[in-house]
């Protein structure tokens, strides 16, 4: 955090400096919130599971100097001003690690609040540090927090009920505990059961009464010293679980807007209280003082209704931006006596009691609170009325059948039939939070006027719930095992005889009490949901595809039979390869610690039958070829060799040899893999070499299997489960296909037929000697150092604001311009191609994904470096679809005239791939270790190469290592040194404005820069 501070610093940020915080409920979201608060920033809460649209609108509204985000969401953030930092690249790393001063004053911004608005969009609140210390200080002091064990969090940072449970136990020295998202009561139940002396759960009643539904009242007691319940009114029933099984722990009922800072008033249940009826929300905490008013602000007597005032340390600035809605909120304070002094207008009706305590009895105006959520109808209409086919629309708070309140809209339609409820929700659920999506939609001809010509909201809450907006899809009984084993949970919580896969879960009475318990089901069942997925999949059959329901009910069981070609398959088949059975990738391993044999068999075995595309076998001729998978069974062949009585100097040919053999040992009627095991003697380790046709895997496949390989010869755990399977690999091949012939990527499409008639200036050749085959095949290799390589992964970054590949593409155009005299570069680029399809989780599905796709770069000539690299990022950021639909369109799109076309395209005689940072992927600790023997020939010296230049970039050992592999019979080995030695100068050329600690250079948009930071971490794949 302190590094993140001085990083942040040094970008601008510092008191009154707005940084947007977007990051999952995570150690990363605590870094980033510590470093903004210790660079003396102000923090703005983005919630990465709020609709995309609405994120845009709260980062134009509260305009960030920055926003700190993870490369995996970057993608998503519109920032107006300022950029990105991303905590899991490698910004700020060379920062200084002791605190440094803030500056902040007592009235300077610590955070900014979005809360539901009465204009039809959110107001950010503007939290002081003053209320915020003065809140935590008494919160810390009246829980006694430091008497316990600290507390779980689980809400989202942008709840203001997070800050009493995330700051609070930090503040006192105790431990918080992250839980996972989604949030729910599932996670919190599961902290509770392992966890005792907690210092306080905070809570909403809703959230309360749920958690007493998940835990045995034998376990109940002693698991916390309090919960804290607030968000919403509190009944004395919701307490009933926990004062008959958990009576040493306090009940407290906390009360207090966004716009006072969490808590403004408290009460603690005695234990003589009433079980039934309303808790009061008590007396104020330290530093404020409460009054109840009429009408006209002048204080009434006890017992009498009023509006809630909120005066003391804890009011806030008023709201971001908006003077006339804090002037109308924030009025002056004439009991205070301090100039200037303000008091907030809580629009909330209240009561004091005899004994001193308030009373809350609703609200003065129509805002609501649902689920813990403060929300404005207006917001929500405003949503409404921005849907073509919608003239007026009414939200209010209806109730079920359990006395929980949910959202019932009524809305007037242009035009009859009424958009349908399906339509309208996915309509709304793009606009707003899942908690702000009415759950009953009603149609009305025209709402109802009162005498007075207003809306008559009595006769509103007159017309049935029955009345609502009805799904109009035919019965369709599910079909496959999700749809089954959602549908039976469906009609056991919805007290319904049969559902079909389109009904829709709110129109047969589902809310989100109901929805909570369904998701509670499905994750027993097997498939994890989380309950926003029911906002926003409300059919079974929507819901069953969901990522989580898909891969784990309709993936977990074999995958047989045919399934098609993906398109790097096409590709390979195309080239009619000489040798089609000898492509392989390979892996030749040291082992730690010997594994018996018994053991890696079975092992291999359970590999194959797990992982779908090691079974793969391929049937045709020509081009015209077909893959099937196989059922289990069949495991990759294995070779077991004892060299030990050798020689110790003849063990490490014996290793090449015999793997050099194995090599051309496959066959793509199957099995596609073979291994072995060699025992090279005592001191030394044992080696295992791993070969499977390049047609069933590639880098990241890799990955998966030698982590699931080290798990299954662990001996502490002999029959350790294998992580759930994600997306097969068929039904992956068969998503291509479909999205090629339903939905083309039409950028794509006019991305590269836009090329149509270009030429490509052919690579000079210093002789031609023969075939450009695989034997002919040599490598050079150079190497930067590793202050240079540092200064390539952390430098350029921040200077360029630009990626890794971004600066070695750079390089390559500047030499390659040279070398030919010709401007522009068709060269071809890789991508683990593991995004061309959305929504789908392939994170641990074997298979060949790889996306190759053809780019045209080029250079003005004298650019000077910093300009050409800014050239060379705008070309790369032109790129639709990060490339993967060149492959979809090429292959698989229904008119032969488009695949045509684009296969006219100049065909590069390049290829460039940078890998990554090989050294993170086998650590310290891994089973397996890097050995010196090669794995023998992974291609058949017949096979004609599909480039005349392969240029690779690696990360070993902290240095970079770039490799230029060309053939023997096309150029010398002294043309491709020069080559490498001007590469290497361009790429230092980049360096010399980072080795001058020179400032940020660009100030790309961010919007753009983030879609490039997250493809930068996902475009990595390794090959061996």
């Amino acid at each position: 955090a302190n590094r993140l501070a001085h990083h942040l610093r040094s970008l601008g940020v510092g008191p009154e400096v707005r940084v947007g915080l977007c990051i999952p409920r995570s150690l990363e979201m605590l870094v980033g919130l510590w470093g903004i608060l210790k660079a003396g920033g102000a923090y703005v809460p983005l919630d990465p599971r709020h609709p995309r649209e609405r994120l845009a609108w709260v980062i134009g509204d509260a305009r960030p100097h920055l926003v700190v985000t993870v490369a995996g969401l970057a993608a998503g953030l519109e920032p107006v001003h300022g950029r990105l930092v991303c905590l899991d690249g490698d910004e700020g790393a060379g920062a200084a690690d002791e605190s440094p001063r803030s500056g902040v004053a007592a009235d300077g911004l610590a955070y900014v609040l979005y809360t539901s608005g009465s204009t039809g969009f959110p107001k950010g609140v503007m939290v002081p540090h003053r209320g915020l210390v003065n809140y935590l200080a008494w919160c810390c002091r009246e829980y006694a927090v430091a008497d316990g064990a600290g507390a779980p969090v689980g809400s989202p940072l942008g709840f203001d009920l997070t800050v009493t449970s995330l700051f609070a136990p930090l503040l006192a020295g105790r431990t918080v505990e992250l839980l996972e998202e989604p949030d729910g009561p599932e996670g919190l139940a599961g902290a509770l059961r392992h966890r005792t002396g907690l210092s306080l759960v905070k809570v909403t009643p809703l959230h309360l009464e749920l958690l007493a539904r998940s835990l045995p009242g034998e376990e109940a007691a002693g698991r916390t010293h309090a919960f804290v319940i607030g968000g919403e009114a509190l009944n004395a029933e919701t307490l009933a679980f926990w004062r008959s099984h958990a009576r040493g722990t306090r009940l407290i009922n906390e009360y207090g807007p966004t716009e006072t800072v969490v808590g403004c008033c408290f009460y603690e249940v005695p234990a003589g209280f009433p079980h039934e009826g309303p808790v009061p929300i008590g007396r104020p905490v330290a530093n404020t003082r409460l009054y109840v008013v009429d009408p006209w602000l002048h204080p009434v007597i006890d017992g009498v209704p009023g509006e809630l005032l909120i005066a003391g340390d804890g009011v806030t600035r008023g709201y971001l931006g908006r003077p006339d809605l804090t002037a109308e909120r924030f009025v002056p304070d004439p009991w205070s006596g301090m100039p200037g002094a303000r008091l907030y207008r809580s629009g909330d009706l209240t009561r004091r009691g005899a004994d001193g305590n308030l009373e809350f009895l609703g609200r003065i105006d129509h805002q609501l609170k649902i689920r813990g959520f403060r929300i404005e109808p207006a917001e929500i209409e405003a949503a409404f009325l921005r849907h073509p086919e919608i003239r007026e629309a009414v939200v209010t708070a209806g109730a079920g059948g359990d006395g929980h309140k949910h959202l019932v809209a009524y809305f007037v339609p242009r035009r009859q039939p009424a958009p349908p409820a399906a339509e309208l929700r996915s309509f709304l659920g793009r606009e707003l939070p899942e908690h702000m999506v009415p759950g009953v939609l009603i149609p009305l001809p025209a709402l109802p006027l009162n005498a007075n010509g207003k809306l008559d909201r009595a006769a509103l809450a007159a017309i049935p719930e029955t009345d609502r907006l009805r799904s109009e899809q035919p019965f369709v009984a599910p079909r496959t095992a999700a749809e089954k084993i959602l549908a039976a949970i469906w009609c056991e919580i919805l007290r319904v005889e049969e559902v079909g896969v389109h009904d829709n879960f709110f129109d047969l009475g589902g809310d989100s009490i109901l929805s909570i318990q369904i998701v509670s089901r499905a994750n027993q069942a097997g498939i994890p949901l989380a309950p926003r997925d029911l906002f926003r999949h409300q059919t079974i059959a929507a819901l069953a595809a969901v990522e989580g329901a898909a891969k784990l009910a309709a993936e977990q069981g074999e995958v047989v039979g045919e399934l098609p070609l993906v398109p790097i398959q096409h590709r390979f088949f195309a080239a009619e390869p000489a040798a089609p059975h000898h492509f392989n990738q390979a892996v030749l391993l040291g082992l730690r610690r010997p594994v018996p044999w018994a053991t890696l068999e079975a092992a291999m075995r359970r590999l194959a039958g797990h992982h779908d595309a090691l079974r793969l076998r391929f049937q045709g001729a020509a081009r015209q070829w077909r893959q099937v998978c196989a059922a289990s069974g069949q495991t990759p062949p294995g070779t077991r060799l004892d060299l030990s009585a050798l020689p110790p100097a003849r063990r490490g040919a014996e290793v090449e040899r015999a793997a050099a053999a194995m090599q051309g040992g496959l066959s793509l009627g199957g099995p596609l893999g073979r291994w072995g095991y060699f025992d090279v003697g005592p001191g030394d380790f044992p080696r295992l070499l791993l070969i499977f046709h390049h047609l069933v895997i590639d880098g990241v496949s890799w990955r998966i299997l030698l982590q699931d390989l080290e798990a299954l010869c662990d001996p502490q755990e002999p029959q350790a489960a294998l992580p759930p399977k994600t997306t097969s690999f068929k039904t992956w091949a068969e998503g291509l296909v479909e999205r090629s012939r339903s939905a083309p990527p039409q950028d794509g499409l006019r991305f590269w037929l836009a090329e149509e008639g270009r030429e490509a200036m052919p690579l000079p050749v210093d002789f031609v000697a023969g075939p450009n085959s695989v034997a002919s095949a040599d490598s050079w290799r150079m190497t930067l150092g590793e202050e240079e390589t540092r200064l390539l992964l952390q430098a350029v970054p921040r200077v360029y604001q630009a990626r890794i590949d971004d600066v070695l593409l750079t390089a390559l155009a500047q030499v390659c311009a040279s070398w030919t005299g010709c401007p522009s570069l068709w060269v071809d680029l890789e991508g683990h191609g593991r995004d061309a399809l959305p929504d789908v989780d392939v994170s641990r599905t074997v298979g060949w994904f790889t996306a190759v796709y053809p780019v045209r770069l080029e250079l003005a000539g004298g650019m000077e470096p910093a300009a050409a690299l800014l050239s060379i990022q705008e070309q790369l950021r032109a790129l639709p679809d990060r490339g993967t639909s060149h492959g979809l369109l090429l292959f698989l799109h229904n008119d032969e005239g488009i695949r045509r076309r684009l296969d006219a395209l100049p065909r590069p005689q390049v290829v460039f791939n940078y890998l990554g940072q090989f050294d993170q992927i086998l650590g310290e600790s891994s089973l397996f270790i890097p050995v010196g023997e090669s794995a023998g020939a992974t291609r058949a010296p017949e096979q004609e190469r599909w480039h005349l230049l392969e240029v690779t970039g690696l990360v070993v050992g902290g240095c970079l290592q770039i490799t230029w592999t060309y053939s023997r019979n096309r150029h010398s080995k002294k043309t491709v040194e020069g080559l490498g030695q001007a590469y290497m100068a361009a790429v230092r050329s980049l360096l010399d404005r980072c080795r001058q600690g020179a400032a940020p250079l660009l100030d790309l948009p961010a919007a753009c820069e983030g879609e490039d930071l997250e493809r930068a971490l996902e475009n990595v794949e390794f090959e061996v």
